[in-house]
């Protein structure tokens, strides 16, 4: 599996710091050895293909956008909601708000791969202090 790693490390940092995680709880959670998870953020070691989708799935994100620059994912979407909203959400709340994002990607992608015309979704997500109204996400799929 071929990484880019000049974006990785930093990626990794980014998403473990976004859900509010230190590297003991990412390595108890996901299994990884703590040395390993810091020797990746320090770009001192690549992680294993099985690593990237260990981290993908526990980021609910897809394993593509940890090993390229070409894939975009939820993970600008989730950005820009934590840098605006921070301190009104919880890491619950900072959880709930990647897992809608990342199912909405899935049936997006589902969709995409049946014929369709219009799907039209919305996303409401409720934090403990505020309501998120994410707006309406169109999806035009191609006859």
């Amino acid at each position: 599996m071929s990484i880019e790693r000049a974006s990785l490390p930093e990626k990794l940092r980014r998403f473990r710091e976004l859900f509010q995680l230190n590297l003991i709880q990412l390595s108890q959670d996901t299994g990884i050895e703590l040395e390993r998870l810091n020797a990746f953020e320090d770009n001192l070691l690549e992680p294993s293909g099985d690593e990237i989708l260990i981290l993908a799935d526990y980021y609910k994100c897809d394993f593509q956008f940890f090993i390229s620059n070409k894939k975009v994912t939820s993970f600008e979407e989730t950005d820009y909601l934590f840098r605006r909203f921070g301190k009104e959400l919880s890491s619950a709340d900072r959880w709930a708000i990647q897992e809608v994002l990342y199912l909405a990607e899935n049936e997006e992608f589902l969709l995409r791969s049946h014929s369709c015309n219009e799907v039209i979704c919305t996303l409401k997500i409720k934090s403990a202090s505020c309501m998120l109204g994410l707006g309406m996400v169109a999806i035009h799929c191609p006859n």
